[in-house]
């Protein structure tokens, strides 16, 4: 049986609605503002600060992409999960 999924970062801003129904793996990139290293998880920063933070501050945030090792562990996780359908 055929096999797909969908992979992608959090830069894609896929609503957690549809991430549930299409069973998208959201793999959370790094984001650096005012030298703080947030994780892109809706934990260590969340959406509504972000922004916040952006409107009272000259500086703009950088992302950076996952590492290698966090789209490792999705991969592996979907190729241990059953297969859905």
């Amino acid at each position: 049986m055929r096999r797909i999924a969908v992979v992608t970062d959090t830069i894609s801003y896929i609503p957690q609605s549809a991430r549930e129904r299409c069973d998208i793996k959201v793999v959370p990139l790094s984001v650096v503002f005012e030298d703080k290293v947030y994780i892109d998880d809706g934990k260590s920063i969340k959406q509504d600060d972000f922004y916040k933070m952006i409107e009272n501050s000259d500086k703009m945030p950088k992302a950076s992409t996952p590492a290698p090792g966090s789209f490792l562990k999705a991969y592996t996780g979907i190729l241990a999960g059953p297969v859905k359908g």
